[in-house]
């Protein structure tokens, strides 16, 4: 297998600048989609992700948010974690009170089969569900509403971590990828060694969207 990682960033910001950074340092670049264009809402974004990964002949294709994220280890590794996942389709896991399963789905970090991908997410499916305006996270929770078993969610962290208000990585994970949504922050999250590489010394990660 083969992997790409694919992102959006319309503007080319300090939060970008630190997740490229941090992808360098294993000598990944992820493919930017948008730069210079005028976002137009998440499902525009999900939208140009689709079509991107149309013209992608790797076999796994791997989304993250581009102002928020960080990647802590060699994505190859991601490859080996998917495998085990045993389904084409994995979403971060965003803990919630509420208690249907599908509201945990997150957006911002995803992995997948690439023809499954685009066996799910076709021109019709696209058109109904995913207006340019529209929220991108809503609509995957809602197809995962009506199909529970259409994608996986990563509950364990094994590649991705949601952190949310500076939530810490679960002792003894290492997730590839780490995101902190709705403005978020993740000074202690990370490592020391990873905050001075990555983020400065006395940065943290805030999020973006």
């Amino acid at each position: 297998m083969n992997l790409e990682v694919f992102t959006v960033a319309t503007d080319r910001n300090t939060g970008f600048t630190r997740f490229d950074a941090s992808l360098a340092r294993f000598a990944v670049r992820p493919i930017v989609l948008g730069t210079g264009e005028i976002f137009h809402g998440y499902a525009w974004r999900f939208k140009k992700l689709v079509r991107a990964v149309r013209d992608s002949v790797a076999t796994v294709i791997l989304f993250a948010d581009a102002y928020d994220t960080l990647c802590l280890e060699s994505p190859s590794l991601a490859l080996e974690k998917f495998a085990a996942f045993n389904h084409p389709i994995v979403f971060s896991f965003e803990p919630q009170s509420q208690p249907e399963p599908y509201l945990a789905l997150n957006a911002g970090l995803m992995i997948a089969n690439r023809e499954a991908f685009l066996e799910v997410f076709t021109d019709r499916v696209l058109e109904a569900l995913f207006p340019d305006h529209f929220n991108d996270q809503l609509q995957l929770q809602a197809m995962l509403s009506w199909q529970p078993d259409l994608l996986r969610l990563d509950r364990n962290s094994e590649i991705f971590f949601t952190s949310l208000s500076g939530t810490p990585i679960p002792p003894g994970r290492t997730p590839t990828f780490i995101h902190a949504p709705y403005n978020g922050s993740l000074p202690n999250s990370v490592t020391p060694d990873l905050r001075n590489e990555v983020l400065g010394e006395n940065d943290d990660l805030a999020g973006g969207g």
